[in-house]
């Protein structure tokens, strides 16, 4: 699960809602002359964790990292500024958002001026998520050092579990369960600290979607945001700016001529890559810009060097993932296997058919399909029925064999996981 604008974003400020010191819109007439005091009272994160605020006018930028006086200031207008900081945590991040004041602060002359820059956790951080059916369900990190058969710290019935992938911002996007649903909903990361039946802010119908089936979402580094409509075997484009409306898009890009496509992932350079049910196909970033109906730049088939059945040496291309280090991870549930397409193999052109030297079997009995990696390149991915599962990196490091396949060193059984998980996910920004 690549969620591909992530850094970015970290350090736009949030400038939505006012400060709690009372601050309106700037002073008709502000001082051009002489120098006053501004206080900035930074509140609302754990002790030791400095915030990232930005003060900036007439008399210089200043950073600050707690609360903290600027005597001597020249008069005038300062805008403050608040970036997102992060709380180290080895699965996923707890994240604070700030909110500084919303419209620029005035600095008279002589005068002291007081402001608050209030930080909050961002909802849908340190969590991992697992989309099943029409529910998303927040697991908090907390909960899951060890095996347990626990119930989710959020569920939240987003009417769709299939996609489920975190902007810059934290908010959740997902695929609609039905043809009733729009085709992709997002979810503000706001409306999901609490259990609750919460309304998307955005529902966007693609035109021409008239079925239903697996699927998947990814950003691009330019923001746009890629889609997978396997059951008319097709992959759209929606950019920052038809993602900002609900209603019915017309994508201006598509790529076609796929077969039932499911998993998406961006590689370093900005080549696509998508998973369907015979090949990985990799579009290089530069074919990205206007549709195509065309073969694509690669076209990896893969076999498995053990087959569970006799006779099956097909491996099936579903969801996908790319680890710390780059490498591009597929998940098969036909053959309940995750493996590894080689770096080789990913940088060629034209057609080929590989055996994979890095396979992992799991048991016969689950169905991986969506999955992601979390900080300390763990995998984490739908297991067997109603539970999901970590595999430590020293588990994926080498193969095994469906006579003795890899256990998971942590399984979560929930009963709120009703059947098999479509998809697990994480906001790493």
């Amino acid at each position: 699960m690549t969620a591909s604008i992530r850094s970015a974003a970290l350090l736009v400020a949030t400038t939505g809602l006012l400060a709690a010191c009372g601050e309106a819109a700037t002073d008709a007439t502000c001082d051009t002359v002489g120098s006053g005091t501004l206080t900035v009272n930074i509140g609302g994160l754990p002790g030791g964790l400095a915030a990232d605020v930005v003060v900036s006018g007439p008399g210089g930028s200043f950073n600050l990292g707690a609360s903290g006086t600027l005597p001597g200031l020249a008069a005038g207008a300062y805008t403050i500024l608040a970036a997102n900081v992060s709380q180290t945590d080895s699965i996923a991040d707890r994240i604070f958002r700030g909110t500084p004041p919303a419209n620029p602060v005035c600095v008279r002359d002589g005068g002291t001026r007081t402001v608050s820059v209030p930080h909050a956790q961002i909802a849908t951080s340190q969590k991992v998520w697992v989309g099943a059916g029409f529910y998303s369900m927040g697991f908090a990190t907390s909960q899951l050092s060890a095996t347990a058969t626990l119930a989710p710290n959020v569920t939240s019935g987003t009417r769709g579990g299939t996609g489920l992938l975190f902007d810059a911002s934290g908010n959740l996007w997902l695929l609609g369960q039905s043809t009733a649903d729009p085709t992709v909903m997002r979810y503000p990361a706001s409306a999901l600290g609490t259990t609750g039946n919460p309304l998307p802010d955005r529902s966007i119908t693609i035109s021409g979607v008239n079925c239903d089936g697996p699927g998947a979402l990814a950003f691009d580094v330019a923001g746009n945001l890629w889609v997978s409509i396997g059951c008319q075997g097709r992959v759209v484009r929606l950019t920052p700016a038809q993602q900002g409306t609900s209603g019915v898009i017309v994508p201006s890009v598509q790529i076609t001529n796929l077969t039932r496509p499911v998993g998406l992932a961006f590689n370093g350079l900005g080549d696509l890559w998508v998973g369907d049910s015979t090949h990985l196909r990799r579009y290089d970033a530069a074919r990205l810009t206007a549709s195509t109906g065309a073969a694509a730049d690669l076209s990896a088939s893969f076999t498995t060097p053990t087959p569970r059945v006799a006779g099956q040496f097909a491996l099936s291309v579903r969801n996908l993932g790319v680890d710390a280090g780059g490498e591009l991870w597929v998940s098969a549930p036909a053959q309940q296997v995750l493996y590894r397409a080689e770096a080789a193999v990913l940088g060629g052109t034209g057609t080929s058919a590989n055996v994979v030297s890095r396979i992992v079997y799991l048991t016969e009995f689950a169905s991986p399909r969506g999955f992601a990696f979390d900080n300390t390149g763990a995998l984490w991915v739908g297991y067997t029925q109603s539970a999901f599962a970590r595999f430590a990196p020293t588990q994926l490091e080498a193969s095994s064999t469906p006579g003795a396949p890899t256990v998971p060193g942590r399984i979560f059984a929930s009963g709120n996981i009703l059947g098999f998980a479509d998809d697990v996910g994480m906001y790493r920004p």
